[in-house]
């Protein structure tokens, strides 16, 4: 599998439009990345992608699976992290908001990692809000407008 493969299926994440992207591409993706994982079981990279595709696809204990042998892959992988924490939010939330510790751990976990992460604070402020954690999540998007991200611009007008 071409490892631009994790970098599109990451920046698709961050996009939150996925108007480009179709249920038959994400699938191809899926098949590439499985294709890739049976050659080589260590394969972090294909993991990621598989990952992503199945988190676009609403697939979510799919994708915490795979973003979870990514992080025993590579532990120190702050997009990893943030990914399975975005696909823990989905459960949390499908859950009725039950056990949300869970989603928190792994964005806090990204942001441990690397401090200047700045999609993984906006991930984790939107979240918090969900929580109606309004003051968490206002912390979380200035931090990240700090550090470059024009996601969380808008999201720092709540915050006023």
């Amino acid at each position: 599998m071409k490892k631009e493969y994790t970098l599109i299926f990451y920046l698709f994440s961050l996009s939150f439009g996925f108007g480009q992207v179709n249920s038959d591409s994400l699938n191809t993706v899926i098949k590439k990345a499985t294709k890739a994982i049976r050659v080589n079981k260590k394969d972090f990279d294909a993991y990621i992608a598989r990952a992503f595709a199945k988190l676009e696809l609403n697939n979510e204990k799919a994708s915490v699976k795979d973003f979870s042998k990514a992080i025993e892959l590579q532990p120190g992988n702050a997009i990893a992290w943030d990914g399975r924490g975005q696909a823990n939010a989905g459960i949390v939330i499908e859950k009725n908001f039950k056990n949300p510790e869970i989603a928190l751990n792994d964005y806090n976990k990204a942001i441990e990692l690397d401090s200047g992460f700045a999609m993984a604070y906006n991930h984790r402020g939107w979240f918090k809000y969900l929580l109606r954690d309004k003051n968490g999540a206002c912390i979380d998007w200035q931090k990240a407008r700090e550090l470059g991200s024009s996601a969380s611009v808008s999201d720092i007008k709540d915050c006023n």
